[in-house]
């Protein structure tokens, strides 16, 4: 909102309204009564400029009236943030500035014991899921250019040190959390919800972090069996040349190469 009106400003106006008036009487008896001349038809249109500036000035001083009234609700006090462990090895960009702003932000710095339901990769919390995709197809030319820097595997960490997952931003120590082929942090809830990602969507497999394949067999054993499973009968649909499918409305499960027979396919799921 613009600040307040200038008195003078409104003066200036209403003096130049007065001024027209003033050359209105010069007009009378020049040319035809129903078409005025030019400089007649200038006099209306100076007239109707400064009548909607006028009119402008009111609208502003009303505005500026009411609106310390629609702010009179206190602001809710920031949240304090705490400090990382001066141990902290932060591997990755941090998602602070993002997470801050979005529900259900995770505290960095706090240790946390992956829950039986995270763990499966069955449930992804929305603010996390959208960081994983969004990891996915970033790269690491684009982390460079940001100023950050990316912890090495190759790169011994002590076992008093904290990693810092790069898609919820936790503090985990190095038995709860693993560093993927980029560099790159992750727990093993969020490592759950990025294979578990890349089961429900074609475009996020194979799963990915800065547009590199996350081996299988360097995360496998921080996923749970049922994921497992799972990610391996989705690699054999999402690998295969020829996708084949249930005819069966109520399935339309995938149908494995190995099931098909003659051109005729055969359906684990419902038995067709």
């Amino acid at each position: 909102m613009a600040g307040a009106i200038d008195p003078s400003e409104r003066l200036a106006l209403q003096l130049m309204q007065d001024d027209l008036e003033e050359f209105k009487p010069l007009q009378k008896g020049k040319g035809r009564a129903d078409e005025p001349d030019d400089f007649a038809l200038a006099l209306q249109m100076q007239s109707l400029y400064l009548t909607n500036h006028i009119q402008s000035l009111t609208d502003r001083e009303y505005c500026l009236r009411i609106q310390p009234q629609r702010n009179t609700e206190p602001l809710p006090a920031p949240v304090p943030e705490q400090p990382l462990p001066s141990t902290a090895v932060v591997a990755g960009p941090s998602r602070q500035g993002r997470t801050s702003a979005q529900a259900n932000p995770v505290i960095s710095g706090s240790v946390r014991q992956p829950n039986a339901s995270n763990s499966a990769g069955t449930i992804c919390k929305t603010p996390v899921s959208a960081v994983v995709r969004s990891l996915a197809s970033a790269s690491l030319v684009d982390d460079e250019a940001s100023g950050s820097t990316v912890t090495n595997d190759s790169t011994p960490v002590d076992e008093d040190q904290d990693l810092i997952c790069v898609a919820c931003d936790g503090a985990y120590g190095d038995n709860l959390a693993v560093s993927v082929s980029c560099g790159h942090v992750y727990c093993r809830d969020c490592l759950a919800c990025l294979f578990k990602a890349s089961t429900t969507d074609g475009s996020l497999f194979p799963p990915r972090c800065c547009k590199e394949t996350i081996s299988l067999d360097d995360v496998e054993k921080w996923l749970p069996k049922e994921l497992l499973i799972e990610f391996e009968d989705k690699e054999d649909e999402f690998t295969s040349a020829d996708r084949t499918y249930c005819s069966n409305v109520n399935c339309s499960k995938f149908i494995s190469p190995y099931h098909i027979h003659d051109g005729l396919g055969y359906c684990e799921a419902c038995d067709v």
